[in-house]
């Protein structure tokens, strides 16, 4: 995602649907629940549900069993984002925007990877078709991504936990031109 308002609508509506097409492939025999997720688009809802908030409560007063599978399923459901073309740390804060409204109205909380630095390199390695790694080795995203990439990979070892100012830390302490030697090393 980007911090243009554009992007900020699109991320959070893409990550909106596909969280109520998990909860609606969960409940596709409940009909209580499916419609519950329904209200939540529609102006005037009949009982007033406008957010996840709003359906684990009428859940949890009518269907209890359904109300713990819902939190099970939004307990377990894992969103992952990368601010990119960040120019200035307000653009960074993007993340933290969508991070705020998804934990308002869908009662999940994304995580923010990281961050990846405006870089015109970058734009001219992607009209070339090529990996901007290995266009430019030494730039801001490039660094940025190691870090990501560095980040996700610590973060699959079983029962490690890795933060992302971990990862940033990491990634300062890493020789300059690592991803672009991977990226070599990839077969195609």
């Amino acid at each position: 995602m980007t911090s243009q308002a554009t992007s900020l609508q699109n991320v959070y509506g893409f990550i909106k649907s596909g969280l109520y097409r998990q909860i609606s492939r969960e409940f596709a025999k409940h009909p209580r629940v499916l419609d519950l997720l329904q209200q939540t688009d529609l102006k005037d809802a009949p009982e007033q549900v406008k957010s996840m908030h709003d359906v684990l409560l009428k859940l949890k007063q009518t269907e209890p069993e359904a109300h713990q599978r819902l939190v099970e399923l939004l307990r377990d459901f894992r969103v992952n984002l990368v601010v990119n073309m960040v120019k200035s740390d307000r653009d960074f804060q993007a993340g933290a925007i969508v991070e705020r409204v998804c934990t308002s109205f869908l009662s999940i909380s994304p995580r923010i990877l990281g961050r990846l630095s405006y870089d015109p390199a970058v734009e001219a390695a992607v009209n070339q078709m090529m990996p901007f790694p290995l266009r430019q080795e030494k730039g801001q995203a490039v660094r940025d991504l190691e870090a990501i990439a560095e980040l996700v990979a610590r973060a699959s070892l079983p029962g490690v936990s890795v933060h992302p100012e971990e990862a940033r830390q990491a990634e300062e302490n890493r020789p300059v031109g690592t991803m672009a030697r991977l990226w070599r090393l990839a077969p195609a």
